[in-house]
C-alpha cells in the first residue's frame, strides 16, 4: 500500500469538500432568488416583454435547484481529513483484531493497563486541573462529608478517620 498517495487524497478530500460547500451554499443562495422570481413572475399581469424569460427562469431555476442538491448531497458525503484518519485507524485497528490469532487477549489487558493508567493520573491531578475537568476535589469532598454533622459527631469522625492525616 503506498501511503503517499492516502496522505495525499486526504488533503484533496479536504479541499474538495470546501469546493463542494461553496458551490452548494452559492447554489442555494441563487435557488432562493430564483425561487422568489419564478413566483413572482408566474401572475398573468406580466407584460409581453416580460413573458418570453419565464420559461429561462424556470429552467433556470430547475437547474440550479438540482445542482445544489447534488452539491450538497456531495458536500455531506465527502469525508473531511479528520473523518478519514479516523476511517483510516478505524479500519486498521479492526482488520487487526479480526485477522489477529492473538489479538483476542489484547482487550482485557489493554482495558485493565488502561483502568490503571487512568486512575493513576487522576490521582496526580492538582485541584485546580480537577476543577477544570469538573471533578470533586479531596477537600470538597470532605466538606461535603463533615458539613452537616453536629459537634460531637465531628470529634468522633476526626478521631475515626486516619484519611487526614497526610
Amino acid at each position: 500500500m503506498n501511503y503517499y498517495k492516502i496522505f495525499y487524497w486526504l488533503t484533496v478530500s479536504d479541499n474538495v469538500k470546501l469546493i463542494f460547500a461553496i458551490v452548494a451554499i452559492v447554489g442555494l443562495v441563487f435557488t432562493i432568488i430564483l425561487t422568489i422570481g419564478v413566483f413572482m413572475s408566474g401572475t398573468n399581469d406580466v407584460p409581453n416583454e416580460y413573458s418570453e424569460w419565464q420559461p429561462i427562469t424556470k429552467r433556470i431555476y430547475r437547474a440550479s435547484a438540482i445542482l445544489t442538491f447534488v452539491f450538497g448531497l456531495a458536500w455531506t458525503l465527502t469525508p473531511s481529513k479528520i473523518d478519514c484518519l479516523l476511517i483510516i485507524a478505524g479500519g486498521a485497528t479492526g482488520n487487526f483484531l479480526t485477522s489477529d490469532s492473538s489479538a483476542k487477549a489484547i482487550p482485557s489487558d489493554i482495558t485493565n493497563f488502561l483502568h490503571l493508567n487512568i486512575q493513576q493520573q487522576i490521582a496526580g491531578l492538582n485541584s485546580d486541573a480537577k476543577k477544570a475537568l469538573g471533578m470533586q476535589t479531596q477537600k470538597e469532598k470532605l466538606i461535603d462529608k463533615v458539613k452537616d454533622l453536629s459537634k460531637e459527631e465531628l470529634i468522633q469522625f476526626l478521631s475515626k478517620d486516619t484519611t487526614l492525616v497526610k
